[in-house]
């Protein structure tokens, strides 16, 4: 399980940096920010196209629907970031981690508040014979589904809730799912509602490794 999980986290979608993180029992949990956007991020095979089934809180990120390991996900290579739920071939509603209790979230919304905080991934192979499925990128678009179910039961403070709309395409591509390769499942919270659950989490310094980089850039050559 530790190795699946190296191949998933939670990051910011605008700066690309991850979020501090510590594994407990076996899983990893992700500290993010109350308000703020967040995005999962999976990595596959560099050299070949793989396919993700993504679930956060579980809900299906493709279609909203209730998380299931056997729907279809994204063909992609490299790697795959997931910036929110898919709500048009072009568009997706960022994740934005929102207090839990006022309604706001996506799972609160849709019955499966229990599974707030839990992001859980399955990633596949390809086969051999071909079908119509879906990848990243701009073209002629079809919509999917696929995620996999949230396992457990969340005890977090933040569940995430559908934020404004952000630029993602997906296309159409022939596809046959393989054996699966991984899957894991992490979660998320922030550092106070992890400390809560007396998980202390430290931080990332955001201060400037490079203290003299102004005044060095300052001082003349001549």
């Amino acid at each position: 399980m530790l190795e699946s999980q190296q191949n998933i986290t939670i990051i910011d979608p605008l700066t690309a940096q991850l979020f501090p993180s510590l594994v407990v029992g076996g899983r990893l949990c992700v500290a993010v920010v109350a308000g703020s956007p967040f995005a999962v991020r999976v990595a596959g095979s560099p050299h070949s196209r793989t396919e993700a089934v993504l679930a956060v809180d579980g809900r299906d990120t493709l279609t909203n629907r209730p998380a299931d390991p056997s729907a279809s996900g994204i063909i992609f290579t490299g790697q795959y970031v997931c910036r929110g739920f898919r709500v048009s071939e072009s568009e997706v509603r960022e994740f934005i981690a929102a207090e839990l209790g006022h309604g706001m979230t996506t799972a609160e919304r849709n019955d499966s508040a229990q599974c707030s905080g839990l992001v859980a991934a399955v990633l596949y192979g390809e086969g051999r014979v071909m079908h119509q499925s879906h990848t990243l990128g701009a073209g002629p678009v079809t919509r999917g589904g696929g995620v996999t179910r949230g396992e457990g039961v969340s005890r977090g403070s933040v569940g995430a809730a559908a934020g404004q709309a952000v630029e993602s395409r997906v296309g159409s591509t022939s596809w046959t799912r393989g054996g699966e390769i991984w899957r894991a499942v992490i979660e998320y919270d922030t550092l106070q509602g992890w400390a809560a659950r007396s998980i202390i989490i430290p931080g990332i310094s955001m201060a400037n490794p490079w203290p003299g980089e102004q005044r060095f850039a300052a001082v003349s050559t001549l």
